[in-house]
């Protein structure tokens, strides 16, 4: 059996964790991140799984938790500037601006910038 490349972007340049996300599917987006999925890979014209699963309604709080505790950065925006937190904010996601800002801060912390 030959090793399956996580990341592998098809024409659209989304991943196998970017659809997962997308389809709301936290039980895949788990795994793909236990798995070693690149989580703040940086394209032209698809948003990073983070930022897209801010914007998901029922399962934007389970999705968040698993690509947060598999190192997805808080701090990378989308195409208009906006941060995962301007769009939970934006959407009303009061338990996610939660663990953003908390994920933000111990990130802070971790790197010495206390401000």
């Amino acid at each position: 059996c030959h090793s399956v490349d996580v990341d592998a972007c098809d024409k659209a340049a989304r991943t196998p964790v970017d659809y997962a996300v997308l389809r709301g599917n936290v039980r895949v987006a788990t795994a793909l991140v236990r798995r070693g999925a690149h989580l703040n890979l940086i394209r032209s014209k698809t948003d990073t799984p983070l930022f897209s699963a801010v914007m998901k309604t029922v399962e934007a709080l389970g999705l968040v938790e698993a690509l947060l505790a598999g190192g997805a950065s808080c701090v990378i925006p989308n195409q208009d500037g906006w941060l995962p937190l301007h769009a939970t904010a934006h959407r009303g996601h009061a338990r996610i601006v939660t663990l953003l800002l908390d994920k933000s801060a111990t990130s802070i912390e971790a790197s010495g910038r206390n401000q």
